[in-house]
């Protein structure tokens, strides 16, 4: 799924008072043929498009497209090992869908910090998703996260 260490198991274990406003995290995940056919289990949408080279070319695309679902997969795996990490709790994502994905794509996730509110201990991040090495961006969003201690 992911490139790094976080792909090893390692969960990253950052504190509350080390995130700022304006912090930046990435984090590159690719689109194989195991985390698509596990989708497709776990799913079960086997929406033509979604399996189809040829009905997503009468759609209009080059082949067919990866589940805007799996993106949200790398989203939870994201914030839960890779940023914030241990202590984070998913809230809510708002994902747009700005250019199709394809089997095989190599995509790189950034995330930001645009508020960090104290009291409920709740960030929102910034969702970037590009397709590399185009640096397409293919999704963009917001995720809410509280963090733990």
């Amino acid at each position: 799924m992911s490139s790094d260490k976080t792909s090893s198991g390692h969960i990253s274990e950052t504190r509350w008072d080390d995130i700022q406003v304006g912090k930046t995290e990435a984090e590159n995940y690719e689109l194989t043929e195991a985390v698509y056919n596990h989708f497709l289990g776990l799913s079960g949408d086997i929406n033509p498009i979604h399996v189809s080279d040829e009905e997503a070319v009468q759609r209009g695309f080059s082949k067919k497209v990866m589940h805007g679902g799996i993106l949200h997969g790398f989203i939870s795996h994201f914030v839960g090992m890779r940023f914030p990490g241990k202590r984070s709790l998913l809230l809510k994502t708002d994902l747009r869908y700005l250019h199709p994905c394809h089997l095989q794509d190599k995509l790189r996730l950034e995330a930001v910090v645009s508020q960090k509110t104290d009291a409920a201990k709740v960030l929102v991040l910034d969702l970037r998703i590009f397709r590399e090495p185009e640096h397409i961006m293919v999704a963009a969003g917001q995720s809410l996260v509280r963090v733990q201690e």
